[in-house]
């Protein structure tokens, strides 16, 4: 585990996965936001992960429909992601 410094690793934990909290829930607004204004952003990804080589790059190519699927399903395992985390670092 790391070692943390001046600060108990509780609070630390608390802090920075609260931050993690943020950043995650901003992304995803960003990404629903973009995705309802035009569509043009998200829509050159797919087009670009869709003709993805996939002998240079096999997970990629293996997983290509799967990493644009299930939004409300994926942002709740996100979630729970970060907070299984959180819990983890704290033992």
């Amino acid at each position: 585990m790391i070692q943390y410094s001046k600060c108990s690793s509780r609070i630390l934990v608390c802090a920075w996965g609260v931050d993690q909290l943020f950043i995650y829930a901003t992304s995803v607004a960003f990404e629903q936001a973009s995705r309802k204004q035009d569509g043009t952003a998200m829509d050159s990804l797919y087009v670009s992960y869709q003709s993805v080589d996939a002998k240079e790059y096999p997970l990629i190519s293996s997983l290509k429909e799967e990493l644009f699927s299930g939004e409300q399903e994926r942002f709740r395992w996100g979630l729970e992601v970060i907070l299984q985390g959180m819990l983890q670092m704290q033992k």
